[in-house]
């Protein structure tokens, strides 16, 4: 998503237009910039592009007027701080894809005793979210548990945000649901090749 001050109102795509937008090289946030202009019929070129890090300094000190992030990590951090920012959800316009995936070495997944193991990992990554899902309080404790250098007030913030984003039931991707991924992606431009569903997941 993307996220600015509030008071600058930037609440569509058309917005950013005129506007310094800041960008985290090498970072994939730049390919879903891409795909949120592509899909809103943004020109790119009639907005002012800045390379920033990954913090929100350049917001912060007006270098830019919106930065690109996850919303449970900057905007989540800024929020539990008492900022006032605006955030633009790129799935709010047009850029629905699917995403939180584990990546399995393929020639892993072809020994039995590997998989097994993979399958282990997936089951576990399922049953955590699971519970951030169903219930974030309890899992923002235990997050904060596990990293007690993070703020409670940002973990409080974070962690709903999470939750909001998890797909009922967990783990619940499908081959038509990738088939239709892969062809947003392609339209907009954001793949070299054609790319078959079979090649990027595992369905049981």
């Amino acid at each position: 998503m993307l996220y600015s001050r509030a008071e600058d109102r930037i609440d569509a795509p058309r917005d950013l237009l005129g506007k310094r937008v800041g960008l985290v090289p090498g970072s994939v946030t730049i390919d879903e910039y891409r795909a949120l202009l592509a899909a809103n019929r943004i020109d790119r070129s009639k907005i002012k592009e800045v390379a920033v890090g990954w913090d929100s300094k350049a917001l912060l000190d007006r270098k830019v007027d919106a930065l690109i992030d996850y919303e449970e990590i900057a905007p989540a951090e800024l929020i539990a701080q008492g900022r006032k920012i605006a955030v633009l959800r790129f799935a709010d316009f047009g850029v629905r894809f699917y995403s939180l995936n584990l990546i399995v070495n393929e020639m892993a997944w072809m020994e039995p005793g590997r998989q097994a193991i993979a399958r282990k990992i997936a089951e576990a990554v399922q049953e955590g979210y699971q519970l951030v899902r169903d219930n974030p309080a309890d899992a923002g404790a235990l997050f904060g548990k596990i990293f007690p250098d993070l703020a409670p007030r940002y973990i409080e913030v974070s962690m709903p945000i999470v939750a909001r984003q998890l797909a009922t039931p967990i783990g619940s991707q499908t081959r038509l649901g990738w088939e239709d991924t892969l062809k947003a992606l392609s339209s907009l431009g954001l793949l070299a090749r054609a790319v078959s569903a079979e090649e990027v997941a595992i369905f049981d």
